[in-house]
């Protein structure tokens, strides 16, 4: 089972990142639409540099973000700044997108209960036996189940803008 975990988790087994090119608006709805907001990000700029913060919101004139000590030019509150649209040449989100995860981590932990107690109860084991083994697998299958769904989920996509 641990070898699955290694073969699933492989880097170059997973789902490539989707690069989308769109024009402002159409990057406006596709986060809105895709609830991206609140991830991290980098924001590579059109004069080169690249940005790693948190997106907080994305209005018509540019990004809100965290501020960090690189968004620090652009900042319009104690906690946030606003990177000029045009200052804006690709915005790539981190992390991965899905519930495999949890449906994973879901399926292993009903499996982690139910095949202890099933051959506890087909072999007339006493309820303590296949009961704790139960409470011991359950939660490792559950563990072994999310690493295997979330290592199948899709990265998060990265955003031309044109």
């Amino acid at each position: 089972m641990i070898l699955a975990v290694l073969i699933l988790a492989n880097p170059g087994l997973s789902a490539e990142r989707d690069v989308i090119t769109a024009d402002w608006s159409g990057f406006q709805q596709q986060v809105s639409m895709r609830k991206l907001f609140q991830r991290s990000v980098r924001v590579t700029l059109s004069g080169g540099g690249e940005i790693k913060t948190t997106l907080v919101q994305v209005e018509d004139n540019g990004l809100i973000v965290k501020a960090t000590k690189a968004a620090k030019q652009w900042a319009s509150g104690p906690e946030r700044a606003m990177i000029p649209r045009e200052q804006v040449r690709s915005v790539r989100f981190e992390g991965r997108i899905g519930h495999r995860g949890l449906i994973g981590g879901l399926i292993g932990l009903g499996v982690g209960v139910a095949v202890p107690v099933g051959i506890g109860a087909a072999q007339d084991y006493e309820e303590v036996p296949s009961g704790l083994a139960a409470i011991v697998l359950g939660p490792v299958c559950g563990v072994v189940g999310y690493l295997i769904g979330h290592a199948l989920d899709k990265p998060a996509p990265e955003f031309v803008i044109k």
